[in-house]
């Protein structure tokens, strides 16, 4: 039972792969006659060939900078007032 399973399973997975017959294109006509020397040559004369990584002129500088003023958040110390008017809303 568990082989006719895995076979029908595995039918059932192969069906869509079997469903596409259509045949491939055939290549455009510019393509075929297009031809390419077997050889390339690159005349570097003239030019001065460095293997050396271009890299921008200067350095990243990472950090932060402390501000000449203290925080403008502050922190209160106590929310009486609040667990006041809540308790009042209940």
């Amino acid at each position: 039972m568990i082989r006719l399973a895995a076979l029908l399973f595995t039918a059932l997975l192969a069906a869509p792969a079997l469903a596409d017959q259509t045949p491939p294109e055939a290549p455009h006509a510019a393509d075929a006659e297009a031809r390419y020397a077997p050889v390339t040559r690159h005349d570097f004369r003239g030019e001065e060939v460095d293997g050396r990584t271009a890299r921008p002129d200067g350095d990243v500088v990472e950090g932060h900078r402390h501000a000449p003023f203290g925080s403008l958040i502050r922190v209160r110390a106590d929310f009486r007032a609040e667990l006041l008017q809540s308790a009042q809303d209940i």
